[in-house]
């Protein structure tokens, strides 16, 4: 702050740090603070890039939120209808990553709070953003906007199908890259979180098919993501063996899940 400013794009990594420490704290009006001056930075950001003018030089809100077409002023408290999202054409793959982010966290803050509905909206601007940044809406970087709304509707009675259906997706796009071995080794850790996550959240009984091919199609991704850390073999024989007793045509699908279910 000393250096740029409170209001500078520059301290955006650290607000939305600090907005995911206070999430995970269970401090949500910190969260949301934290969250508000990330989100106004950025529309200030972007509305000097829409005028051709240097950010630090943007210091009028109202016309930031009229260029922008929505957001929330953390002074006032008000919110409006564009929640972050702005203009595709007007932001590069940096901002889109940012973007997402911010979005992410938002979803998972009303999460906490209970507000579903909010949550849905957040995780759909993230897993947007997410596609748009890596021109693909099937990259690994988009897996958990798209598991995080599986969860909103896995607690949401009349959404049950949804949420497999993105659980199914989720799994899927894991499994296709491990297949590929075109993974990115910094995202181990978020696809385990992941796939473990979405292999509990199916396994109660009784099992609907659309949970079950989520369930079976997880197994499969963990057991090639855990093989290639050496000191889980024995975790990654197991959910191989598991994978192909849920699904018998994934061993035929995949030599390598056979060969490390065989394994002794």
């Amino acid at each position: 702050m000393q250096v740029y400013g409170p209001n500078s794009a520059q301290l955006v990594p650290a607000y939305l740090l600090l907005g995911e420490s206070s999430i995970g704290l269970n401090q949500l009006a910190q969260a949301e603070d934290y969250l508000s001056l990330a989100k106004w930075a950025l529309m200030k950001k972007r509305a000097a890039k829409k005028r051709e003018l240097p950010a630090q030089t943007v210091d009028d809100r109202s016309s930031a939120l009229r260029l922008e077409g929505g957001g929330e002023d953390p002074d006032s408290g008000r919110e409006t209808s564009a929640e972050g999202s702005g203009d595709a054409g007007d932001a590069d793959e940096e901002d889109h990553e940012v973007l997402a982010l911010l979005n992410r966290n938002f979803g998972l803050l009303y999460l906490k709070k209970g507000k579903t509905e909010e949550a849905i909206r957040y995780f759909a601007l993230d897993i947007y953003h997410s596609s748009i940044a890596k021109n693909d809406p099937e990259d690994l970087s988009v897996t958990g906007g798209y598991f995080h709304l599986g969860n909103v509707f896995n607690i949401l009675p009349t959404r049950a199908d949804d949420c497999h259906a993105l659980f199914e997706r989720v799994a899927e796009i894991w499994r296709a890259a491990l297949m590929r071995d075109s993974d990115n080794e910094a995202q181990q850790a978020e696809g385990i979180q992941i796939l473990t996550a979405i292999t509990v959240a199916t396994a109660n009984e009784p099992v609907p098919a659309a949970a079950k091919r989520a369930g079976a199609t997880a197994q499969h991704a963990l057991a090639l993501l855990l093989a290639r850390d050496g000191a889980s073999q024995e975790k990654a024989r197991a959910a191989a063996a598991k994978a192909i007793q849920m699904n018998p045509k994934a061993a035929a699908m995949d030599a390598a899940l056979k060969k490390l279910a065989a394994v002794k």
